[in-house]
């Protein structure tokens, strides 16, 4: 692994950690301590293919699915997404969110964000970056 491969694995899993703990609290707070304990992180769990990163719960109890999208930079820093994610944001829209983190700071484990719910093709312009050649 490249070490801008190894920062950005970084960045990510801290911006995801942040959104755990800020899920987890969010339930408390809505008189769910029995949903908060069951807020799975799905990507260290069993993996980054599952198509999200957090399991987590509406007050209702209903599933919420969470990709978190973390980077350093300003509201308007690209990202990228892979093939798997956005399958599944289109697959379960109802139940899908993705969480864009920007401004994060490692240091102090702290940014912005702001939340992305359905089909993310509604909410953002996708360029195609990656090809697989084979033959």
């Amino acid at each position: 692994m490249s070490e801008k491969e190894a920062r950005n694995k970084k960045l990510g899993l801290a911006g995801e950690l942040f959104i755990l703990q800020l899920e987890t609290e969010r339930l408390k707070l809505c008189d769910r301590p029995d949903l908060a304990d069951k807020v799975e992180h799905t990507s260290v769990k069993i993996g980054d293919g599952a198509g999200y990163d957090i399991k987590s719960y509406n007050e209702d109890g209903s599933p919420k699915f969470i990709e978190v999208k973390t980077t350093k930079g300003g509201i308007r820093t690209g990202f990228y997404i892979t093939p798997n994610e956005l399958a599944f944001s289109e697959l379960n829209s109802d139940i899908y969110v993705l969480i864009r983190v920007f401004d994060f700071d490692l240091e102090k484990e702290t940014g912005k964000y702001f939340e992305l719910g359905s089909d993310l093709k509604t909410h953002v312009s996708l360029t195609p970056v990656n090809f697989k050649a084979t033959f």
